[in-house]
This record gives C-alpha cells, sequence and structure tokens, in this order.
C-alpha cells in the first residue's frame, strides 16, 4: 500500500576535526523541482520517530511512500512514549533491549540492514545502513546511530570502515542529516569528509497549528511548559527549581509533563507554583500547548529535540540550551532564548563523551542531578526575562511559528529539499 502526497575507498592519514558548521550546497541548484511520480520505500524499521509519521503524511508532491509498516507510520498520538512508559512492562522490555545490544554495541557492530525492493524505484532509509540493490538515501540524527548510539563501537576500526563503505557506496545516493551538527559528526567521528558532495542538511518538519488567540499572546500572566519523558536528561530538575524561584516574584506557574522522581514529587507536592502530569493523552497535551507562553527545554542529551518544534508550531515561546542542534532550532533572540549548559552527551566536533544513559549508575546522572548554580541562575534570568516581557514573548513565538509555517521546519521547505535529492538520486548514471 502507497500513500501519494500532493504536493569503498577510504582516505588514508590522521582524522581532521571541525568544530564549526559550515553550509554544504547541493550538486546541482534545482529551480524548479519536477514532481518525482516514483515509487520509494520508506523504511523505518521496529521504531517510528514522530518526524518519520509526519513526513509520511507530508511526501514531497508526486512521491509514493511504500511504508515498511502502515502500522507504526499512522498518525498516532504526538506524544504516545508518555503513555507506554506508565505500563507494567516498559521498564522490564527496555532492559531486555539494552542487554541484548551490549554486546553488539561493545564489539562495534554496525547497525545494518540487508534490503531489496525490486517494485520500488528508491528507497529512503531511516537511520540504517543498507546492503542493497536498489538506489538509497539515508537520514539520521547523529552518526553514532550507525554504532547503535555507542561511543565504544565508534572507536573500533572495523566499524568505522564498514560505515564508511556503505555510505561510500554507489548506490547509496545522498545522505540527508537532520541538522548541521549531525553533519559534523558525522564527518569527525567517521572521517568522512571526502562524502562531503552527497551530504545535505535536511531539517525535520512540523505541521502548524492555528494561530493562538491575540488575548493568550497578549496576557500578563505566565504559564510555563516543559515536556520531557526523562527528568533530568531533558533539563527537568534546573527548569524547576528556575521557575520556583521566578514564582517568588511573578505571576508564573509551571507544567511539567514528564515522569519526574518520587522525592521530587513528594517535595513539590504541596507548591502552587508547579503541576506534574504523566500518561496524558493527545488531547490534554494539545490543551497544554495552547494555554502555555513559554515552553523551557534546557535538554543535555538529545539530538534533535522534537518538542521544541512541537512547542513553536502552538506558537510559544521557547527557551532552550546550547546543546547539539538545539541552537539551529532556536535563532537566539529572534525564534527562542539558549542557556549554556555545563553537562552535554556531545562535544563541540558533534562527536559523544558519554555513552547513552541507560542507567541511575551512569556517570552523567551524579551531574545533572546538581545542577550549577550557573546554569540555574541562566534559566531564571530568561524566564523572568520572558515572564515580565509581553512583547518580547510575543516577538519569539510569531518568529518561531513562521518557521513551522513557510521556514527550516515547513513542510515546503523539507519537500522541496527531499525532490531536489530524489530526483538527482533516480537520475541515470
Amino acid at each position: 500500500m502507497g500513500f501519494e502526497g500532493d504536493g569503498g575507498c577510504l582516505l588514508p592519514g590522521p582524522m581532521k576535526r571541525e568544530t564549526e558548521v559550515k553550509p554544504v550546497q547541493p550538486v546541482k541548484p534545482w529551480e524548479g523541482v519536477r514532481p518525482v511520480s516514483k515509487r520509494i520505500f520508506f523504511y523505518t524499521g521496529s521504531f517510528t520517530h514522530t518526524l518519520y509519521k509526519q513526513q509520511f503524511s507530508h511526501p514531497p508532491a508526486g512521491t509514493v511512500y511504500i511504508p515498511s509498516s502502515t502500522e507504526l507510520l499512522a498518525p498516532q498520538a504526538i506524544r504516545q512514549d508518555f503513555r507506554t512508559r506508565d505500563r507494567w512492562w516498559f521498564r522490564p522490555v527496555v532492559q531486555a533491549k539494552h542487554a541484548a545490544l551490549s554486546v553488539p554495541k561493545r564489539l562495534g557492530m554496525v547497525n545494518l540492514r540487508r534490503l531489496n525492493r525490486p517494485d520500488c524505484d528508491l528507497i529512503h532509509s531511516a537511520q540504517y545502513l543498507l546492503l542493497s540493490k536498489n538506489r538509497w538515501v539515508i537520514d539520521f540524527e547523529d552518526a553514532s546511530v550507525f554504532t547503535w548510539y555507542s561511543r565504544a563501537g565508534q572507536s573500533r576500526p572495523w566499524a568505522r570502515r564498514m560505515v564508511r563503505r556503505r555510505l561510500e557506496d554507489p548506490r547509496c545516493r545522498w545522505i540527508l542529516p537532520w541538522t548541521n551538527a549531525a553533519r559534523l559528526s558525522l564527518l569527525n567521528a567517521f572521517d568522512c569528509f571526502h562524502l562531503a558532495h552527497k551530504i545535505k542538511v535536511v531539517h525535520p518538519a512540523i505541521d502548524p497549528k492555528p494561530l493562538p488567540e491575540a488575548d493568550r499572546l497578549g496576557r500578563r500572566a505566565c504559564n510555563v511548559l516543559f515536556v520531557g519523558t526523562i527528568f533530568y536528561e531533558k533539563g527537568g530538575w534546573e527548569t524547576l527549581l528556575a521557575c520556583e524561584r521566578v514564582a517568588r516574584h511573578q505571576n508564573l506557574h509551571l507544567t511539567m509533563v514528564t515522569y519526574a522522581p518520587r522525592d521530587v514529587l513528594a517535595s513539590y507536592a504541596a507548591r502552587k507554583f508547579v503541576s506534574f502530569r504523566k500518561n496524558v493523552s493527545q488531547q490534554e497535551l494539545d490543551s497544554l500547548y495552547r494555554s502555555a507562553d513559554v515552553f523551557v527545554y534546557p535538554a543535555h542529551t538529545d539530538t534533535f529535540g522534537f518538542v521544541l518544534l512541537e512547542a513553536m508550531s502552538y506558537g510559544i515561546a521557547c527557551i532552550g540550551s546550547r546543546h547539539f542542534a538545539i541552537p539551529e532550532i532556536l535563532d537566539e533572540d529572534k525564534s527562542g532564548l539558549l542557556v549554556e549548559v555545563e553537562v552535554s552527551r556531545f562535544g563541540p566536533d558533534g562527536v559523544p563523551r558519554y555513552e547513552p544513559i541507560t542507567g541511575p549508575k551512569h556517570p552523567m546522572m551524579a551531574l545533572l542531578r546538581q545542577p550549577s548554580e550557573t546554569l540555574v541562575e541562566s534559566l531564571v534570568a530568561a524566564i523572568a526575562r520572558l515572564a515580565e516581557n509581553v512583547d518580547l514573548r510575543t516577538q519569539l513565538a510569531r518568529s518561531g511559528y513562521e518557521e513551522t509555517l513557510d521556514g527550516r521546519f515547513s513542510f515546503r521547505h523539507r519537500n522541496q529539499l527531499l525532490s531536489e535529492c530524489y530526483l538527482n538520486a533516480l537520475e541515470e548514471g
């Protein structure tokens, strides 16, 4: 079943490092993008990120996506993961999955799929390297996905060679990082500078919601929203501490949609400035977004932060962290405010400093439970600035909304880039 939209050779020598994001120009400056009118197999594996559901529902004009899983790509609740985390089986399943992947991660095994689709003209692979007779393009959130998000796996010479060989394959026509930070991670982690000619950044996109009512944008009270399934890693603790201080002097209320630790819930149960929510439905989450004035998300581990796009699509002023790709989402003082975080899973070269957090004994957890006074105070200043300045709040909200309506994170922009890539990939030669 399809869904039709409308619209190697290895380089010798030491590995180079880049710490500055440089824009990559497409091979061909397509000006008038023609409809692809081809069948493209859309492979998302066993886990389907929200952005792929959005992409499947909004393909480029003339493109017929053949889904790898109709069920996984169906338009479900944006935050279905909030509901599944409350199920009795969630933690045992996650622990079993981590245990099963621990050996492949240590050995440096590559996240590789053998996939042939003679009924399709092209394969769009969502983060999986392919062995295929088809031509294919691949997107990814950061380069560690190719070694099961394992930092140790990236250090294995055989894993590095395998990743490069798959990407050097002539059938791999385009490499599509979600962000410039992801592009940087690929260049530095796997020494892929020689592949720069077929790397193009294609940002995720989201459907903008109807513009918020003028009275919400102009009101004096300030409703702050935090949305993140995991509390410490997403910056929930410092958000709570900062809002507690601001609420002493401002008319502010914080709503946290998260799985907060029991000791935190017990300590703040009687505090009127904050409400905790979990296991929310799509309708409940939609209502919370629509009533929010400021969205705060000082993440330490995310490779993108799709909730920031969600908040922008509702016309909410956002505060984020200078971590990995978040500064690409929020244009400081134009579409959002940024704070500096000392603890980040990634270095300035885009390469992970730490393995992914899988439990409370992870070395990052001790640091995240004790955020610095500098970080908390910077959040206090940013939140207070927006709580006091209604005009700035409105300006940031409208600018961010425009990015989802017709800017970098709009489907018009994303589909134009994807059409260019698909057309080029399908050319003979």
